[in-house]
């Protein structure tokens, strides 16, 4: 407990240093509660098997680019596109305007363009891994002769019902404009949910518990 302790602390006095990315280093534990964190709040049935991918990548038109969505959380019958925030002030309108945009786009599209993505890119192996995870909706084989295909299942996309856009962030903050409105998981839901009897004998519950309570109390 002594060294979560630690870790936490110099967490929590380095969040305040100009340059010190605090998301890049606690993202983990994040990660870690993330899918609890998401049937706490409802956004999916205690009961839903979820698939989580980090840093999704969201493929610009025109270009084999992509941005980066902190977490894709999908269900057989919803997807959530999480976007992490440790401090209000990073919080910026293009970003939301561009994930109203991932949001309105056709769950088909935004896989194919994984797809178009994997067939150009020379991080296939990496790229080959995340179609993989996306096996509810990519089918992937490979041939004898080793000839790699990737195929949409049709079917299985039909059925997701929503796509979704939720922050998660220290304090309520308004992310909304004239077309969209976010929503949003404050720290103070992840505390009262890591503090339940549950997570009792889990030590870094505890610990993040404590951390995101003093970052939501101070935020920076």
């Amino acid at each position: 407990m002594k060294t979560l302790t630690k870790l936490f602390g110099l967490l929590t006095d380095w969040r305040t240093l100009p340059a010190y990315q605090l998301e890049r280093r606690a993202d983990i534990f994040f990660a870690l509660y993330l899918e609890d964190l998401l049937k706490y709040c409802n956004y999916f049935a205690a009961d839903e098997v979820l698939t989580i991918i980090p840093e999704f990548p969201a493929k610009h038109a025109g270009s084999h680019q992509s941005d980066r969505i902190d977490y894709m959380v999908c269900s057989e019958r919803k997807v959530v596109y999480v976007e992490l925030k440790t401090d209000n002030h990073s919080i910026r309108s293009e970003q939301a305007e561009y994930l109203y945009g991932i949001q309105q786009r056709a769950l088909k599209d935004v896989l194919d363009d994984i797809i178009t993505i994997y067939r150009a890119t020379m991080a296939r192996t990496k790229y080959r891994k995340l179609i993989e995870k996306l096996d509810r909706w990519i089918e992937y084989r490979e041939t004898r002769f080793v000839e790699e295909r990737c195929t949409l299942r049709y079917g299985e996309i039909a059925k997701v019902e929503s796509v979704e856009v939720v922050y998660v962030l220290p304090v309520p903050q308004p992310i909304k404009s004239d077309r969209y409105e976010h929503k949003q998981i404050c720290f103070d839901s992840l505390v009262g949910m890591l503090r339940l009897p549950k997570y009792a004998d889990d030590p870094i519950a505890r610990a993040f518990a404590d951390a995101l309570a003093a970052w939501a109390k101070n935020p920076v």
